[in-house]
């Protein structure tokens, strides 16, 4: 019964850190900076916009890039925290998601450092609410990770 218990456990706490991370796809649509009421979002910035006149950045393609296998991996240990596989192996691989997924925020809160030599003018930008949020859902969806996935592999 025990076991049972700890299934739906892991099994709710790996869908909650996968609905945050698939989450930082819809808050990628807002703004990354905004300065003097113009504002362009972090898709700007990943796949460039050239009416805009951006140009893809790497470092923010890396936490786009980070943020899709972050998820593809929670999904995968979800599968195998639910089923009759091995708890020590979905936990191994929600801590591996939740590394990436906190990287991936880590680099979403340097946003406005990573493309500041891109930016026109000498104008006063400020880091938005679309990275911010952004990053903070990739954050604590991988910090949800990987703290059940610790206590998953540490059984």
């Amino acid at each position: 019964m025990n076991m049972k218990k700890s299934t739906h456990v892991l099994g709710i706490a790996g869908s909650i850190s996968l609905l945050l991370v698939l989450g930082v796809f819809l808050a990628m649509m807002g703004p990354l900076v905004t300065w003097a009421g113009e504002a362009w979002t972090i898709y700007d910035w990943t796949f460039g916009n050239q009416a805009l006149q951006a140009t893809a950045n790497g470092g923010m393609i890396t936490a786009f890039i980070l943020t899709i296998i972050a998820a593809v991996v929670i999904l995968l240990s979800l599968a195998f925290s639910w089923g009759k596989g091995s708890h020590k192996f979905a936990g191994f691989f929600y801590m591996v998601g939740a590394v990436l997924a906190i990287i991936a925020g880590v680099l979403l809160f340097l946003g406005k450092q990573m493309i500041g030599d891109f930016l026109p003018g000498q104008a006063s930008y400020s880091l938005s609410y679309g990275a911010i949020l952004a990053a903070s859902l990739n954050i604590v969806g991988g910090l949800i990770s990987g703290i059940f996935g610790f206590l998953a592999f540490k059984k």
